[in-house]
């Protein structure tokens, strides 16, 4: 269910803001030397979830809508570098275990609104709900940038770069607004890139351009 994708090569413009596993810092112009290398990505493409269970009323907790981001906890909440297995199942998990919580305590407060859902263990609503697919972690890592902007129509365009004297790989999501809608949009910008050395750390580069 993935399809790869290339990327053009493009230079990022001024403005940028650096946001690292371990900190954030602002940049005041173009940081991408001439020897970094545009790397190959795919989006993380999720699993469909059965409209009818969506349907009014729907399972509460259960949309990927009403789930907290990756790692929402933490100080970077949203920025998201998983290279094995066992991490990527801690996270999706962390998710829906907030999920069915949000679940129970529906079910207690709006108890005719959702007299019609069936009683579930969290096995069963995970196994229901979850739309994270599975992935090759000897291939691929996952990375994410949890971003959000406001318009009429909102483009998280995204790319990835790879500094071998460095030993890191650089993600950027430029986020552009358009129009001047009061209207929020968030993107987890999930994606797959071909695995990530251990010895290789990650930048996250986010940059919003708003309307003129």
């Amino acid at each position: 269910m993935m399809m790869l994708k290339k990327k053009r090569l493009c230079w990022l413009i001024s403005g940028l803001i650096l946001l690292s596993a371990c900190n954030r810092m602002q940049i005041g112009g173009p940081t991408l030397a001439p020897n970094y290398l545009e790397e190959f990505y795919t989006d993380l493409v999720l699993d469909e979830i059965d409209p009818n269970i969506l349907a009014d009323p729907g399972i509460p907790g259960c949309r990927l809508a009403d789930l907290r981001p990756f790692g929402w906890k933490e100080v970077d909440s949203g920025l998201i570098d998983i290279r094995t297995s066992e991490e990527y199942a801690i996270q999706v998990e962390s998710l829906y275990q907030e999920g069915y919580l949000d679940y129970l305590q529906a079910r207690v407060e709006y108890p005719d609104r959702y007299q019609s859902i069936p009683e579930m263990s969290y096995e069963e609503f995970l196994t229901t709900c979850n739309v994270f697919p599975e992935v090759d972690f000897g291939q691929y890592s996952v990375l994410g940038a949890h971003a959000t902007g406001t318009g009429c129509t909102v483009t998280f365009e995204k790319h990835v770069y790879r500094d071998e004297q460095s030993k890191k790989i650089i993600y950027t999501v430029a986020v552009i607004e358009e129009g001047t809608c009061e209207m929020t949009s968030y993107n987890r910008n999930l994606i797959l890139v071909p695995r990530i050395p251990p010895e290789y750390s990650v930048e996250f580069l986010i940059q919003t351009t708003g309307p003129d």
